[in-house]
């Protein structure tokens, strides 16, 4: 957060990607039921939208088992709001 407010740069830190798998997980809790099970495949940062995107990809081959291998991918973002530097 420091270097952020000192700045204005995103850094990820290294908890990053399991952050981003907890919440993955907790907003799709309900595919859980149907055995689909999103894991994260890539965070990018874009610094000049102050955004950050979180690739998922999960495997839906026993919802529709014959279609064969089926895999599904999403993205997620969150955007940084507030204000950079000191009060």
């Amino acid at each position: 957060m420091e270097h952020y407010r000192a700045t204005g740069e995103i850094v990820l830190l290294p908890s990053a990607f399991g952050v981003a798998g907890q919440y993955a997980a907790m907003n799709s809790s309900y595919l859980a039921g149907r055995r689909i099970y999103p894991q994260v495949t890539g965070i990018t940062v874009d610094q000049g939208r102050r955004t950050v995107f979180v690739q998922l990809a999960a495997s839906a081959d026993e919802l529709v088992p014959l279609l064969g291998s089926l895999t599904l991918r999403g993205q997620g973002e969150a955007q940084v709001r507030g204000v950079v530097g000191g009060p």
